[in-house]
């Protein structure tokens, strides 16, 4: 009786490979949300600046020596809306098919979104940056705002 042990206690490789699978899954699933979560904050951060750009763009544009910089910084958020966005897609799309992609399919579409999360990163904080020039340079001119 003391000898006998059931399939429980001594689990195969094939359980043992799949209980590993399952919590790689699990802890992969984890982090595409938190990004996925991350990206979210950023897609909505971006809105909030291109609605109140809109808001004062007739303020904003009382300078014409300064105009561009507007224009940069909303095409730049607007980028970075479009290009997290299709990172958002992507990720749903992979975690949709975590088993059915290859190995080198799988390292593919990872790669191709992780580089659309960087260039909406690099969009927005370009777009942050230029309506900070911007307003460093309009107040610059007008000391009484």
């Amino acid at each position: 009786m003391l000898y006998r042990m059931s399939t429980q206690d001594n689990p195969s490789q094939d359980e043992l490979a799949l209980k590993l699978k399952l919590e790689a899954y699990k802890l992969d699933l984890e982090v595409r949300k938190v990004v996925f979560d991350y990206a979210k904050h950023v897609t909505t951060l971006a809105s909030g600046l291109i609605v109140i750009l809109a808001t004062f763009l007739e303020k904003l544009l009382s300078s014409w020596r300064f105009r561009p910089w507007v224009f940069t910084s909303f095409g730049f958020l607007v980028c970075s809306i479009m290009m997290i966005v299709l990172f958002m897609l992507g990720v749903t799309a992979q975690i949709a098919n975590f088993n059915a992609a290859a190995g080198a399919e799988k390292e593919s579409a990872l790669k191709s979104t992780k580089n659309l999360f960087v260039m909406g990163l690099w969009s927005f904080l370009i777009g942050i940056f230029t309506l900070a020039v911007y307003v460093v340079l309009n107040v610059g001119l007008n000391p009484r705002i």
